[in-house]
């Protein structure tokens, strides 16, 4: 098992977060799920990968996808294709303990 994470881990996380925020303020996805899904990319792309997503991500958000570059687009469909089935696994997980940990605060 993997130890804490290290401050940038962290800090990717929090970014990856912070650009949930708004499916988690229209009820979409939890903290919880927000968290567990965006801990587990970044373990799964690395941290360089994943700080590189974030950077595209928000280019993409804030400036429209025609500002991508080829190389851009190559990077996320290349991550689309490698860890999206692995990260459609890891958000039914986190829904599910999601849902568990719900029930049990319930009881």
């Amino acid at each position: 098992m993997q130890g804490p994470f290290s401050f940038k881990a962290q800090n990717l996380i929090a970014q990856l977060m912070s650009m949930q925020q708004a499916q988690i303020d229209a009820g979409e996805l939890t903290a919880f799920q927000s968290r567990c899904i965006t801990s587990n990319m970044v373990v799964m792309f690395g941290d360089a990968n994943a700080e590189r997503f974030i950077h595209i991500a928000k280019k993409a958000y804030e400036h429209g996808m025609e500002t991508l570059s080829m190389d851009d687009i190559n990077f996320m469909q290349t991550i689309n294709t490698k860890y999206m089935p692995a990260l459609t696994l890891v958000s039914a997980e986190c829904s599910e303990t999601d849902s568990q940990n719900q029930e049990e605060d319930h009881e």
